[in-house]
């Protein structure tokens, strides 16, 4: 294993996303209110602020290789050029609150878990129209994923289950139990496994989606 390090700025201590592109770049967010790129060609790291201030976290990238990041603090999603970081802000509609996870479908529509308000959202970036839909009560999702055919997948850390969601029916079936309290933050897929960390319950979770039951 080769393992190397390379510092950013003391400014940035709280780095809480990152995504990598296809071009040498590392693109990521700082907590404290930053976004910025490693260049692994060369190990330059540029740095700015970012538009919706303190609280950019989780990270997406679309098909056309624009980022997305989620915004907790601001209420916010932010589309950023990986090579510019050039930004924009698009506010969370009225009601729908506390971004977490997000993830950018095929069609480059944004999904966004809002935590507060125990919801799921789909942001349309060229109508910059919103939808939203409740997920149940006592709802809490945070992490988001797409299966491999396009489903929405949400950890739900209030009621401790992982659900699919389908926007058809603005329905949300659960998919499979999570530690009870056990903070299931981050969700990634690699082909058919749904990989989930558990930060509370010192756990990781793999979930193979090709032995569920077809819905």
């Amino acid at each position: 294993m080769f393992l190397t390090s390379i510092k950013t700025s003391a400014e940035i201590a709280d780095l809480s996303g990152a995504v990598c592109t296809s071009g040498n770049l590392v693109v990521f967010t700082g907590y404290n209110g930053w976004v910025g790129k490693l260049d692994t060609a060369t190990g330059k790291v540029t740095l700015l602020e970012s538009v919706a201030g303190r609280g950019p976290a989780q990270m997406a990238m679309g098909p056309n290789g624009l980022i997305w990041f989620a915004s907790y603090a601001a209420n916010q999603v932010v589309r950023l050029d990986p090579e510019s970081l050039r930004q924009e802000a698009f506010a969370m509609p009225s009601g729908v609150e506390g971004p977490k996870g997000i993830v950018v479908d095929s069609g480059g529509r944004v999904w966004v878990s809002a935590f507060r308000s125990g919801r799921i959202a789909r942001l349309d970036p060229r109508r910059r129209a919103w939808d939203a839909w409740r997920l149940g009560s006592g709802s809490r999702p945070h992490a988001v994923a797409l299966d491999s055919g396009g489903t929405v997948l949400v950890t739900d850390i209030g009621r401790d289950r992982l659900l699919r969601f389908d926007p058809a029916t603005g329905s949300a079936a659960s998919m499979a139990p999570l530690s009870e309290r056990g903070q299931a933050r981050a969700m990634t897929r690699l082909g058919d496994q749904i990989w989930i960390t558990e930060t509370a319950a010192d756990r990781v979770l793999l979930i193979d989606l090709a032995a569920q039951p077809s819905h």
